[in-house]
């Protein structure tokens, strides 16, 4: 007989987990001042959070895997379904300095809650629509070793795109009865999007018995799809045409909702923009924290791929298809469904991706000195610029990469 995984406990001596998944201080628990204290306390806090919402997804049935492997001592570690059997995979991607699996914002988890913090609802949506499911790790790319005194990188986990490149071509190309892949991206993971299709459209290119089986993209608050962003496209024709017809993105807005289209941001991402609008009661977090917008956008998006994902559709049409379909079934204007203006509120400047403290990355200083007080520490990675020939092969592929990062 299956012994079923035990339910995971939130383990820390100053805060307990309600049941409604909200962090909650242990009443009498002393409150510290300094800030060594403070930093070292909102650490131990994140680490016991992260612990707690992996053990949940052990408890959904994922299975942890290592990567290089479990034996070697830098390793990070990613949660996968059983692929075997699947005929369809949706694979989540996040790309944000200090991301971990299972979380998409540290600070709402904190201030919010599990249901709105963690990637907890939407693995529990997907398992139960029938995709086998891959939370990626894309920002673990080095451990710190006793006796090391710089940090060690970790193999094939060196940099956010080594990592969903090997993961892709290790654990999901090779499963041959996937035929149907989904990727749903949030902020920053949309770069790595871009890396996985063009890694596709070389390998099927490469093996004249490959096809591409991504079916639709989902991309919340992106930073860059088609495009790269404000910051100019570098992407190939085949790829741009790929990520055009694939993608959906989808942008908080106050002003308009769901599926009011932002030309705006269309014109600087390259692919079609829907609203969601924005949630009332997160009003005070929202403004310095985008990941709200995945709450309301995850209904949509699986809506999205199972229209992509349906006998009908066609990879030519089928983001336009998808949205004139909404419009009707929601009774919207259509003169109403698409407005002008509207900038990318995830953009990024190239220059300064992964540059910012603690307090950046918990959605402002504010939030979360309220919480544990203000915090003092950093950290740096960076984002590589995606450019990729059609007559590329896959070793040409990852021999561009290196060089490309001046090794």
């Amino acid at each position: 007989m299956e012994t079923l995984p035990c339910r995971p406990v939130f383990k820390h001596p100053s805060y307990i987990m309600s049941e409604d998944g909200k962090l909650i201080r242990k009443p009498g628990s002393t409150r510290i001042t300094s800030s060594d204290e403070q930093n070292a306390e909102a650490a131990s806090v994140i680490e016991a959070l992260t612990e707690y919402v992996q053990g949940h997804i052990r408890g959904l049935g994922l299975l942890e895997h290592w990567i290089p492997d479990a034996d070697d001592h830098a390793r990070c570690n990613i949660f996968v379904s059983n692929i075997d059997t699947a005929d369809k995979l949706l694979v989540i991607l996040q790309n944000q300095v200090g991301s971990k699996p299972g979380i998409w914002s540290r600070s709402l988890c904190l201030s919010s809650g599990l249901a709105v913090g963690s990637m907890l609802d939407a693995i529990e949506r997907a398992l139960d629509l029938g995709y086998a499911v891959a939370v990626l790790n894309p920002n673990t790319n080095s451990v710190s070793l006793p006796g090391h005194k710089t940090r060690i990188p970790i193999a094939n986990s060196f940099s956010p795109e080594n990592h969903v490149l090997h993961v892709w071509d290790m654990f999901i190309a090779p499963a041959a009865n996937l035929k149907s892949i989904f990727l749903l991206t949030y902020g920053n993971g949309s770069s790595l999007a871009v890396d996985i299709v063009q890694r596709q459209i070389v390998r099927c290119e490469a093996n004249p018995g490959e096809h591409m089986r991504i079916r639709a993209i989902a991309a919340i608050e992106p930073s860059q799809v088609v495009d790269g962003g404000e910051s100019g496209g570098d992407n190939d024709a085949a790829t741009k045409s790929s990520l055009k017809a694939l993608t959906l993105a989808f942008e908080g807005n106050p002003d308009y909702p769901y599926p009011v289209r932002l030309a705006g941001v269309e014109d600087k991402l390259g692919c079609t923009c829907v609203s969601v609008g924005v949630d009332s009661s997160l009003a005070d977090n929202q403004d310095s924290n985008v990941a709200a917008s995945v709450g309301l956008a995850l209904e949509h998006a699986l809506h999205f791929f199972q229209f992509a994902d349906s006998p009908h559709a066609h990879a030519s049409d089928l983001v336009e298809t998808f949205i004139a379909n909404e419009i009707v079934r929601l009774q919207v204007d259509p003169t109403h469904a698409r407005v002008a203006g509207c900038g990318v509120r995830n953009s990024v400047d190239r220059a300064a991706v992964g540059r910012g403290d603690y307090n950046t990355q918990f959605g402002g200083a504010g939030l979360f000195a309220r919480v544990f007080g203000p915090l003092r520490t950093s950290r740096r990675d960076g984002i590589e610029q995606h450019v990729v020939s059609n007559s590329l092969t896959v070793a040409d592929f990852d021999l561009l990469r290196v060089v490309g990062k001046g090794a």
